[in-house]
C-alpha cells in the first residue's frame, strides 16, 4: 500500500467574468424557465431530443452556447440559462517537449462556428469550426462537434474531432464536452467516482465541492458522475470500453452561479505537430428517474455489457476460474515484519476469529521495504516457516510485490539497462517517487507498455508460489496510481495519451497469472485500491476507507468484483470501520497483527462481523447491492472520530444501520449492525420488487446469528418487520419465497 491521500478535492475558484448573468433560484428549474429565456439575436435554438432528454443550443454574438439541458419526463431543467463564457470545447496545443510556456489555447467561446447542420431534425446537431489560427499559423485547425440522440434511450452522444495542420505545435488536451451553468437546489446531490464514490449535498453552494482526477486512478475509479434532485437525475459519463487515459472536472462556478462539468481528453501522440484527433468513445449525457443509485445502475448495465474488462465475464457465483473459498473469504489480517512475536499474535487471532482468513505478508523479503524494487528475492529464512504455519491454520498467504516502481539502486536496473523501459517525461527524464527514508532508494515509474516490464515478474512469481508457497500475490500500486504519460518513442506506443498504459498492465497481469499457474492453480491476484479496468481478483480498499464516501462502486460492481481491507489506527474508530466494511460487502479487517486479548471488546465485534460476513456471503460476496432499506424506531447515535490518514473526522451516525442485497437466486439479504451498547429495536421496510419474490408470502429468516428470532412470514408490496438487535452486534436476515 502507498499513502495516497484520499481527501476531498477543493474547487479551483478560477475567476470568470459574469457579464451580468442573472442567478436563477432552484424554483425556476422547470422547462418553462428555459422557454422564457431569450436565445439571443432572435435565432431559433438548436435542439436534440432523446426519449426523456432535451439538449438545446443557441447563438449569442455568433457563439454557440448550451441553452438548456432538461429532463422532459419529470419537467426539470438543469441548465436554465446559457452561461456567457461557456464554450462547448477547449483545445490546447504544445510543442513536442510539452513546454506549457509555449502552449496555445483555443476556446469555442472565442470563435463563431463556420457552419451548423441539423441533418436529422431534432435527433442530431453538427457544429463546425474551420480555419482557426494556432498562434501565428493561420488556417491551422478545424473542429467538428456532433451531438446525437441515442436510439431507444434517454441518453445523448457527444463527439468531437479536431483536425490540426500546425507545423509547430501538437494537440495536448481536448476539453469536451464542457457543460457550464448546471444547477440544482439545496436538496440536490452530486455524485463523483472518488474511491468508493462520493455523494455531496447542495453542490452549488458547498464550498468544498469539486472533483478533479485522472482516469484510471483510485480517486477516479469509474467513468461517470451524476447530478440529481427531486427524483430527476442527470447522468454524465464516458462510455469508453478501452479505458483511455482522460481527466474529469466537476466543480463550482464562481459566486454560486452553478456547476461546471468537463472531460479532458488526452490524445494519442500528444505534442506531435500535425496529428489530428477523433474522439474514440462516446461522452454521454442524459436524464434518468431517481438519483445516484439509479445512475450507478445505468453505468453497471453499460460496463458489464460493453467494456473490455467486463464484457463476457460471468458473475462471481458462476465463475469457475476463481475458487469458492476466495469468493467467500470473510477476513484479512496484515503481517508486518517477520517475527515470532508477530506470528504468535496472528496464530492466536486466527484461532479466535473462527472463520477462514487471508494473511497479507509485508517485509517477507531481505531487502528493506520500498527499496531495491523489483529485486525482492530472497525471503528471510523464517518467512518460509511462517507461510507453512499459516496454511496449517487454514489461512491463505499473500506476499507483497510492487508492479509499478523500480529502484535505480537495484542490481537489475544496471544489469538490464532498465532505464530504457522507464516512463519518460515529454522533455526527457523520469517520473521519480520517494517512499523510503533519506536516499535509500530512487524509485522510478516504469512503462507497462514495454515487454520488459510486462515480463519482469514472471520468474519472481514462480519462486513465490513454488518455493515460498504463496496462495496469492499482491501487486502494489497498479490500481492506485494514475497513468504516468510516457513519451519514449522507442516503446512502440503512441506518445502520451491512449490506452496503452491499461493494455500494458493487462498483459503484465496475464503474464503473472500464467507464471503462477505453471506451479499451482487458483493463485489469486490483488492490488492496491481500485480502478475499474484492471483485472484483479480483489482490490485492497485501504486508501478509500473514508467516512464521507458512499458505496457507489459496490452499486456498480457488486457480484462481479471483491474488495477487502481498511486502515485501522485508533481503538475508538474500529467499530465504525468494521461496521462499514460489513454493510458494504468489503471483506473484513486487514489490521496488523493483534491478539484478541489486547482489545477484547473490539475483538468481540470484529469476530461478530467476520462471522456474519461468512454466513451472509451469498449476499455480501456473490450478490448485488441495492438501494439501502428504510429503518425506523431507533434514535440511538454513535459518536466518535474516524482517522483518515492524518485527519480526524468526527462521526455522528445512527447506531443502527443496514444494507440490502439480492443473491443470485433472487432472494434478498438484509445486513444490519447495532453499534450501541444497549439493545435496539428497529423496523425495516423493504420493497418486494427489489427481489425476485413472486406474489405469495415471503419467509423472513435469521441467517446470522441463528436463533435471533423464529422464522416469520411477511406479505404486502412493502415487507415490514420489527427486529431487536443485541448490543454491539451484526445480523444477516434473508427474505425468500
Amino acid at each position: 500500500m502507498r499513502r495516497s491521500a484520499t481527501q476531498r478535492n477543493r474547487s479551483s475558484g478560477r475567476p470568470n467574468a459574469r457579464h451580468g448573468r442573472r442567478w436563477l433560484p432552484a424554483a425556476a428549474t422547470l422547462l418553462a424557465a428555459a422557454a422564457a429565456a431569450s436565445p439571443g439575436q432572435g435565432a431559433p435554438p438548436m435542439q436534440v431530443l432523446s426519449r426523456d432528454t432535451s439538449v438545446r443550443f443557441t447563438q449569442q454574438d455568433g457563439r454557440v452556447l448550451l441553452f438548456g439541458l432538461a429532463d422532459r419526463a419529470r419537467q426539470r431543467e438543469f441548465v436554465p440559462v446559457p452561461y456567457p463564457t461557456g464554450g462547448l470545447w477547449r483545445v490546447e496545443l504544445r510543442p513536442p517537449n510539452g513546454d506549457e510556456g509555449q502552449a496555445v489555447v483555443l476556446d469555442a467561446s472565442q470563435h463563431p462556428p463556420a457552419r451548423i447542420e441539423t441533418p436529422r431534425g431534432k435527433q442530431r446537431v453538427r457544429i463546425l469550426w474551420r480555419g482557426l489560427a494556432v498562434g501565428s499559423e493561420p488556417d491551422a485547425l478545424d473542429v467538428a462537434v456532433t451531438i446525437s440522440a441515442v436510439p431507444r434511450s434517454s441518453l445523448t452522444d457527444w463527439r468531437i474531432a479536431v483536425r490540426s495542420r500546425s507545423r509547430r505545435l501538437g494537440l495536448w488536451q481536448v476539453h469536451f464536452p464542457r457543460l457550464q451553468g448546471l444547477v440544482v437546489g439545496k436538496e440536490g446531490q452530486a455524485a463523483t467516482p472518488m474511491g468508493f464514490g462520493l455523494v455531496q449535498a447542495d453542490p452549488v453552494h458547498d464550498p468544498h465541492f469539486g472533483f478533479s482526477g485522472t482516469y484510471p486512478h483510485c480517486l477516479y475509479s469509474m467513468q461517470f458522475a451524476s447530478l440529481s434532485e427531486a427524483g430527476s437525475c442527470l447522468y454524465l459519463a464516458t462510455h469508453d470500453p478501452h479505458a483511455c487515459v482522460k481527466q474529469m472536472r466537476f466543480e463550482r462556478l464562481p459566486e454560486g452561479e452553478g456547476l461546471s462539468y468537463e472531460v479532458i481528453q488526452l490524445p494519442e501522440d500528444m505534442g506531435v505537430p500535425g496529428r489530428s484527433y477523433t474522439q474514440p468513445y462516446p461522452c454521454v449525457v442524459g436524464t434518468l428517474p431517481g438519483d445516484w443509485v439509479d445512475a450507478a445502475k445505468a453505468y453497471r448495465r453499460w460496463v458489464l455489457a460493453e467494456s473490455d474488462w467486463m464484457r463476457g465475464k460471468k458473475p462471481l457465483a458462476q465463475r469457475r476460474d476463481l475458487p469458492d473459498w476466495l469468493k467467500r473469504l470473510p477476513y484479512w489480517v496484515g503481517f508486518h515484519g517477520m517475527t515470532d512475536e508477530g506470528m504468535e499474535k496472528i496464530e492466536s487471532l486466527l484461532r479466535a476469529i473462527g472463520v477462514p482468513a487471508g494473511v497479507h505478508l509485508y517485509h517477507w523479503h531481505q531487502i528493506a521495504f520500498d527499496t531495491r524494487y523489483p529485486d525482492f528475492w530472497p525471503p528471510f529464512d523464517q518467512s518460509f516457516r511462517y507461510v507453512r504455519r499459516l496454511q496449517e491454520l487454514g489461512a491463505r498467504a499473500m506476499p507483497y510485490i510492487n508492479c509499478h516502481l523500480m529502484d535505480k539502486l537495484a542490481e537489475s536496473w544496471q544489469a538490464d539497462q532498465a532505464w530504457r523501459y522507464a516512463a519518460q517525461l515529454p522533455g526527457g527524464g523520469f517520473s521519480e517517487e520517494q517512499w523510503a527514508a533519506g536516499d535509500a532508494a530512487q524509485l522510478v515509474a516504469m512503462c507497462p507498455a514495454t515487454d520488459y516490464w510486462q515480463r519482469k515478474f514472471d520468474a519472481l512469481v514462480v519462486q513465490l508460489v513454488r518455493d515460498l508457497g504463496a496462495d496469492g500475490i499482491y501487486c502494489d500500486q497498479v490500481a492506485c496510481v494514475g497513468p504516468t504519460l510516457c513519451f519514449n518513442p522507442a516503446h512502440g506506443h503512441p506518445l502520451g495519451g491512449g490506452n496503452h498504459w491499461v493494455k500494458g498492465h493487462a498483459r503484465q497481469i496475464a503474464n503473472i497469472r500464467r507464471a503462477a499457474a505453471t506451479v499451482k492453480k487458483d493463485v489469486f491476484l490483488t492490488t492496491e485500491s481500485a480502478a475499474e479496468p484492471y483485472d484483479f481478483d480483489a482490490f485492497l480498499r485501504c486508501n478509500e476507507g473514508a467516512p464521507f464516501l458512499t458505496p457507489i462502486w459496490q452499486m456498480v460492481y457488486s457480484g462481479y468484483r471483491l474488495s477487502f481491507g481498511f486502515y485501522f489506527y485508533e481503538p475508538r474508530e474500529w467499530l465504525v470501520k468494521l461496521a462499514t466494511q460489513y454493510l458494504w460487502g468489503v471483506q473484513i479487517g486487514w489490521a496488523g497483527q493483534h491478539a484478541p486479548e489486547e482489545m477484547p471488546e473490539i475483538f468481540a465485534f470484529e469476530r461478530e462481523v467476520a462471522r456474519a460476513r461468512a454466513a451472509g456471503s451469498d449476499y455480501l460476496a456473490l450478490g448485488e447491492m441495492l438501494r439501502p432499506p428504510v429503518l425506523s424506531g431507533s434514535s440511538a447515535r454513535v459518536k466518535t472520530t474516524w482517522r483518515n490518514f492524518a485527519s480526524e473526522i468526527p462521526i455522528d451516525w445512527p447506531a443502527v444501520q443496514g444494507s440490502l442485497w439480492r443473491a443470485p437466486d433472487g432472494s434478498l439479504g438484509l445486513a444490519l449492525v447495532n453499534l450501541d451498547a444497549a439493545a435496539q429495536t428497529v423496523t425495516f421496510q423493504v420493497p418486494r420488487s427489489a427481489g425476485r419474490l413472486g406474489t405469495g408470502s415471503v419467509k423472513l429468516r435469521a441467517i446470522y446469528p441463528a436463533g435471533l428470532f423464529p422464522d416469520r412470514a411477511l406479505s404486502g408490496s412493502v415487507l415490514t418487520q420489527a427486529i431487536t438487535l443485541p448490543p454491539h452486534s451484526a445480523a444477516m436476515l434473508s427474505l425468500s419465497e
